[in-house]
């Protein structure tokens, strides 16, 4: 049975992954040809964080229900894919992002590939889908599973609309960056277009350093441990 604060979880999920949607595409350009560029962002984060404070509130009103029984031994699974995530999410801030080189202009050809781009054109999206997935799999309780596939779907469809927002606005010059990476992680090093040690160290050695603080401070400030013996 659907609780109130489960459907109120389900409500904030709702307006926070569909106004970013509705506000990153369909609604963008009528927006900015109204008020402007500038107001446009402003109006953007403003909903952005009145809805994410929703989701937060709601998350932590919801009772814990169980859908299936947490597995010790997925922990080590986890704790990988963890490492996994956080090299992606660092990696994509220690290179120019081409989706924010397109939006300011700094864009005048094809994005070169570097660092973690060589692993997944969306290295920050799918570094939020895979945490997303790992901690539904882990928790399974209900109030988690639907926020975790409310923050995949928001990661992994926006990702989708990026490459369909790209192709347009750029045409052969972002087409040409798709030749050359993938979409999937490790897509483009299994069939050969690109070369894994060609993402070099310096992505490795921040996210290791970011997932080693988040396992010491989990315990403390989320109530779990994260590794079976800390």
């Amino acid at each position: 049975m659907l609780t109130g604060s489960f459907l109120n979880l389900a409500a904030a999920l709702i307006a926070f992954v569909g106004g970013h949607f509705l506000l990153s595409h369909p609604l963008r350009a009528p927006i900015i040809r109204a008020v402007g560029e500038k107001p446009f962002r402003g109006i953007y984060s403003v909903f952005a964080i009145l809805t994410f404070i929703w989701v937060i509130l709601a998350f932590r009103a919801a009772p814990y229900v169980a859908l299936w029984p947490q597995l010790e031994i997925l922990r080590w699974p986890v704790n990988v894919v963890m490492i996994c995530t956080c090299i992606l999410v660092v990696g994509g801030f220690l290179v120019p992002n081409p989706f924010i080189q397109s939006m300011t202009g700094e864009l005048k050809g094809p994005p070169q590939v570097k660092g973690v781009f060589i692993i997944t054109r969306h290295p920050l999206m799918w570094g939020i889908g895979l945490w997303a997935f790992s901690h539904a799999a882990i928790n399974g309780d209900e109030r988690t599973v639907l926020l975790t596939i409310g923050m995949a779907v928001l990661a992994l469809a926006g990702a989708a609309m990026q490459d369909a927002k790209l192709e347009q606005r750029l045409g052969a010059a972002w087409t040409a960056f798709e030749a050359r990476t993938s979409f999937l992680p490790f897509a483009a090093i299994i069939t050969g277009k690109a070369r894994l040690r060609d993402v070099g160290l310096m992505p490795v050695i921040a996210g290791v350093g970011l997932y080693v603080l988040l396992v010491a401070g989990h315990r403390h400030f989320i109530g779990v441990r994260a590794l079976p013996f800390l």
